[in-house]
């Protein structure tokens, strides 16, 4: 009861903000908890009215029925009812309410955007204006998972190596115990060697390719020890063997540092793509720098090439004090950095491209007008940027968001948001526009609705899975048997309410006190009525201390 007095008042405080809004985005994901449960969990984006900045809020975590398109969308509805809304209430020419649903953003499941019967298609037969975007963070780790299928035959075996390599020490405490060992005569911090999972792929791979870099030594020690130990079983001995020949091939080392150069390339991107505060109109920006340092690779080994080239000699096939080996029936591993980097690379850069073509088409494409930035430094040429893609946008896309004549004026502000923005061309588009909001020019009053639905507009779903990462330590194999208004309780409180030092209790008493059908009793004293709550306390609590004292 107490947490869900709680609960309660966060959900005012996130209703409060609601209504001070015009414009929200809807964010949900599915996962499976600890009950074997499928959860859907349902955030929306909009414009904190008390920064102004853009904020994704929880707002429920619902079981879902059925795992198709019906099951997801009523648990949506069922979400936003949490807070008082509804798709038929946030339709934009409902004039019940002022808040309109401009975005639906999902992972990339058939599910979710299945053209003929999914979950974006029926948002789109309740709100023809609504536009649908698959998560961009996903979209990327799907690219560079495409660019590895081009790539199987290489980078398949090292991956299953360093899976395998996770499974020979992970489930043995005696290997890990013996690796340690090793590490503490070589004098080395040994990194934990984990697996590579395949949801949140990139940052996962990233670690094991690390942990695998910094262990080399140890590992291939250990390796080699364990492969002729006559006490070791056959099977540690084979396994051991066969490793130890994987991970000191030429190939594989010069793979393993070529990688140390290109994941952190794309983890930094996923990370970026991660944040809260991400603009749509940025995304094109960060992925033209993406290309320019993956090419970069082409053409100038990274540091960890750099390094594998200083420290492998040619002609003893040394590699440190480690002895490194060709492979049999392969070109030799000149040949490698010169064709398969470059492949690699390409490919990449192909699949991101054509995952994230929805940049290009409409009308996402025409968001990008706001991005101050690449505005044209002439006069002339500023004057006329953007007129003819404002035009479309409005009249053809956001016709129903907003009036005509809140169109026409908008059109006649243009020129003013240009003057306006021009002079912070260095500076973050987000903070520049969330101070617009907060100043509210009064020659800029149409513009600035405008640029609320902009900030309001989702790119990604990463708030979801981190959510999910918080419900799974909620709920856990041990506590499988938590309701699900605990559940979401619990798991409300975690993400949206305030640090322990910084909660006031009085907010959430007062609800607590109010929301019985009858009177609470306090101190062995009845509330006389739902009015005045407050003093009314303050009367008990200081009658109770007089008795005390007395």
């Amino acid at each position: 009861m107490f947490l869900n007095s709680i609960v309660e008042c966060l959900k005012k405080i996130i209703q409060d903000e609601i209504m001070e809004v015009n414009f929200l985005s809807i964010l949900g994901d599915g996962s499976t908890d600890a009950a074997v449960i499928e959860q859907e969990i349902v955030f929306l984006r909009y414009v904190n009215p008390t920064d102004s900045m853009p904020v994704c809020r929880q707002v429920d975590i619902v079981p879902l029925e059925a795992a198709n398109s019906d099951g997801i969308l009523q648990a949506l509805d069922t979400g936003l009812s949490q807070v008082g809304l509804s798709f038929e209430k946030l339709k934009p020419d409902n004039e019940e309410i002022k808040q309109s649903l401009v975005m639906a953003n999902f992972d990339g499941a058939s599910v979710n955007f299945g053209n003929k019967n999914g979950v974006t298609k029926k948002l789109t037969d309740i709100n023809p204006a609504l536009i649908s975007l698959q998560c961009i963070a996903h979209k990327l780790e799907l690219a560079v998972l495409d660019a590895n299928k081009d790539n199987l035959a290489v980078m398949g075996n090292f991956e299953e190596t360093l899976k395998g390599l996770f499974m020979f020490y992970h489930y043995s405490p005696k290997r890990r115990r013996e690796l340690k060992d090793i590490s503490d005569v070589l004098e080395h911090d040994l990194s934990h060697i984990s697996g590579v999972k395949q949801v949140r792929w990139l940052s996962s791979k990233e670690r094991a390719v690390k942990a695998i870099k910094n262990n080399y030594e140890a590992v291939v020690t250990y390796l080699e020890h364990a492969s002729t130990d006559k006490n070791s079983s056959t099977d540690n001995s084979s396994r051991a063997k066969g490793y130890h020949r994987t991970i000191t091939a030429i190939k594989f080392v010069r793979l393993l540092h070529f990688l140390l150069d290109y994941l952190p390339i794309l983890a930094n991107l996923s990370k970026v793509f991660q944040e809260e505060k991400l603009l749509i109109m940025e995304i094109p920006d960060r992925l033209e720098e993406t290309y320019l340092a993956l090419n970069a690779l082409k053409a100038y080994p990274g540091k960890n090439m750099n390094e594998f080239n200083d420290n492998f000699n040619d002609e003893t096939l040394m590699f440190g004090n480690i002895k490194l080996h060709k492979s049999q029936g392969r070109q030799p591993s000149s040949a490698f950095d010169a064709t398969y980097i470059d492949k690699v690379v390409d490919s990449t850069i192909k699949y991101i491209k054509k995952r994230f073509e929805i940049l290009e088409e409409k009308p996402i494409s025409l968001l990008m007008i706001f991005n101050f930035q690449k505005w044209p430094i002439d006069n002339q040429l500023l004057a006329a940027y953007g007129n003819d893609e404002l035009s479309q946008l409005l009249m053809d896309y956001l016709h129903t968001y907003f009036s005509e004549g809140e169109r026409d004026r908008i059109i006649h502000q243009w020129p003013a948001l240009k003057v306006h923005c021009r002079q912070w061309r260095t500076a973050k588009l987000v903070n520049i526009y969330s101070l617009m909001l907060q100043i509210k020019p009064p020659h800029l009053t149409d513009m600035l609705k405008l640029v609320e639905f902009v900030m309001a507009v989702s790119p990604s779903t990463a708030s979801c899975e981190r959510a999910f990462s918080k419900q799974n330590i909620i709920k856990t194999q041990l506590r499988t048997s938590l309701t699900q208004e605990s559940l979401r309780n619990q798991l409300m409180i975690m993400l949206e309410g305030p640090a322990l030092k910084d909660f006031n209790p009085d907010s959430s008493i007062t609800q607590w006190l109010e929301s019985s059908i009858r009177k609470r009793h306090i101190c062995g004293h009845k509330l006389k009525n739902k009015v005045n709550t407050d003093d009314q306390i303050d009367n008990i609590l200081l009658d109770s201390s007089s008795k005390l004292d007395s």
